[in-house]
């Protein structure tokens, strides 16, 4: 939001205001010397006034308001290794988050899904056709899912990555490695969903990573084994 103009008012709001009452005083026949320096002085005490009120309101709502959001850098990278003779090859789905804001926030939750669906087929006359996320985790196999809580239940007791106190400047760092047979012209979606929260103040983010199963990797012939 632009405050500029707002300023402007009530600086216009105040010269208004000055000249309606030195019209009245001067109608009233305030004219000794004492009497105008006196006035001065209360013009200038109340700019001043009016002054500092619209900077304290500038640097602690207006300019201190964004700093005070939970400002965060949430990234992810998918690689993969190969398992043996590559038949079966390791997914790593490395995954940051760091505060970049200036006030402390907590993870209390977090949310880990994986996609698998076909390679995209171009049609004859299609030149370029769009990869919709959110089309692809409503309708294709879902193939994992698990939830990290703060408090988990007595019967499922598991340290969750990314849980905890999460001060300015701090970032955290972790690998998620599954073991996917290959399989041709087939992607995997990855993706983890952080739930943010300071006092009574919430919110979500989350980050995704996909691409094409074993990725790079070529598996052993017969002929290569020694």
């Amino acid at each position: 939001m632009n405050w500029l103009p707002l300023g402007l008012l009530l600086v216009g709001a105040f010269l208004i205001f000055c000249w309606i009452l030195s019209k009245l005083l001067r109608a009233l026949g305030v004219s000794l010397l004492k009497d105008r320096v006196e006035i001065l002085k209360n013009y200038v005490e109340t700019a001043g006034i009016i002054a500092a009120g619209f900077w304290a309101f500038f640097t602690f709502v207006v300019k201190d308001t964004p700093s005070l959001e939970l400002s965060r850098k949430a990234e992810s990278e998918l690689t993969w290794h190969k398992i043996g003779s590559g038949e079966i090859c390791q997914a790593d789905f490395k995954v940051a988050l760091e505060n970049i804001g200036t006030t402390a926030f907590d993870v209390v939750k977090i949310h880990v899904s994986g996609w698998k669906f076909a390679t995209l087929v171009l049609e004859s006359e299609d030149v370029v056709k769009y990869l919709d996320i959110n089309t692809t985790q409503r309708s294709e196999l879902l193939f994992f899912e698990r939830e990290y809580l703060t408090q988990n239940g007595p019967e499922e007791n598991i340290p969750g990555p990314f849980l905890g106190h999460y001060p300015p400047k701090i970032a955290y760092t972790h690998s998620f490695q599954f073991a996917v047979k290959r399989i041709p012209d087939q992607l995997m979606l990855f993706k983890v969903e952080f739930y943010l929260k300071r006092g009574k103040q919430s919110t979500k983010d989350a980050t995704y990573s996909w691409g094409q199963v074993c990725e790079g990797l070529t598996p052993e012939k017969s002929g290569d084994k020694p």
